[in-house]
């Protein structure tokens, strides 16, 4: 990575190249996981934080391995508490690089990272204010990626800024893990993870107000750790209530690896499987911009509608003859040779 701006032009498009085969390696990883996992639940839990804390390749200044430490930082926090995971993501290099937080630095703040921070990862519209915001940047300044040498976060002295700041009504010389501490203060930090679980596990509709407000509390209760927070949405009354049955569209990865592992098949290719996700819209690691993909009728665009038919129709026929094939050759291949 460190000089390759200087190679001649075809040398960078095969670096360029190399890179982009990195990453559909992973794609194809990480496909095998949710096709073979004991624990479906957990691939889920991994889109959905994949889908919430985005940081699509294309914006990764062609650093393959960025998007594998993101993606491994996500699986070990997946299901453990969720202020780590916030803090594991302000530190994640692939984040920062896509979020542009390495132009961040005293007297020149980036606000990139920190409108993101608060109005897609933690607390939605509406809860904050533009000058929240500015000053949240100056907390992540010099909050940086490595120049040189495996790819880590680091933190450079001479890029932060030490000044006081003042951040939903409070003052101090707040730093980038004062400003988490800050955000977890606000009631919308709890409802805003609950209301994305809601779209994510039960409807594409709006929540009631009192399902919030009894999940947020719950959450809060148990230290923000969001394998309770599961149980509780999972065993919530809403979460089985008659109402909100087909009220939501399955994401391409939901409709395609749980067919798959409904039919019980490995006869697709796993090549052919990534393939497949992107004509319907879902090429893993790279959604479309820094929100990710959406929910419910977002999937309903006619042209990804005919892929999926087009999906449907493939799969059927593999499950319905392939099988018989193999059978009949087999029977023909044991049977007594008078019958041949």
């Amino acid at each position: 990575y460190w000089g390759h701006r200087h190679w001649p032009e075809t040398r960078r498009s095969s670096f360029r190249a190399t890179r982009r085969q990195e990453v559909g390696a992973q794609r194809q990883w990480w496909i095998k996981q949710m096709l073979a996992t004991p624990s479906p639940m957990g691939e889920r839990l991994v889109l959905f934080w994949e889908n919430t804390f985005v940081a699509g390749f294309n914006g990764l200044d062609e650093k393959s391995h960025a998007q594998w430490i993101h993606h491994q930082t996500i699986r070990e926090h997946a299901l453990g508490n969720y202020k780590d995971l916030v803090r594991a993501m302000l530190r994640d290099p692939a984040v920062l690089i896509y979020l542009d937080n390495n132009r961040n630095r005293q007297g020149s703040p980036n606000e990139n990272l920190a409108r993101e921070l608060f109005e897609l990862y933690t607390l939605g519209e509406g809860n904050y204010t533009e000058k929240d915001i500015k000053e949240a940047a100056r907390t992540l300044a010099g909050w940086h990626v490595s120049e040189f040498g495996e790819l880590s976060f680091v933190e450079k002295p001479w890029a932060r800024d030490y000044g006081e700041k003042k951040i939903f009504g409070r003052y101090g010389r707040f730093d980038g893990d004062d400003l988490v501490d800050l955000i977890f203060e606000q009631d919308a930090s709890r409802e805003h993870v609950v209301k994305r679980l809601w779209s994510e596990f039960v409807s594409a509709e709006p929540a009631p107000d009192e399902a919030i407000a009894f999940w947020s509390e719950a959450f809060q209760s148990t230290g923000y750790e969001l394998s309770q927070l599961l149980e509780v949405v999972l065993y919530s009354e809403y979460f089985w209530d008659p109402r909100y049955r087909g009220t939501s569209s399955k994401s391409p990865v939901e409709f395609v690896i749980g067919s798959l592992r409904y039919a019980q098949t490995d006869r697709i290719p796993v090549p052919v499987i990534d393939g497949v996700l992107g004509t319907l819209g879902q090429t893993l690691f790279d959604p479309p911009d820094v929100s990710g993909w959406g929910y419910g009728e977002y999937w309903l665009n006619p042209s990804f509608l005919i892929e999926r038919e087009r999906f449907q129709k493939m799969l059927a026929q593999i499950v319905t003859t392939t099988p018989m094939k193999a059978n009949a050759q087999k029977s023909i291949k044991n049977s007594p040779k008078k019958l041949r």
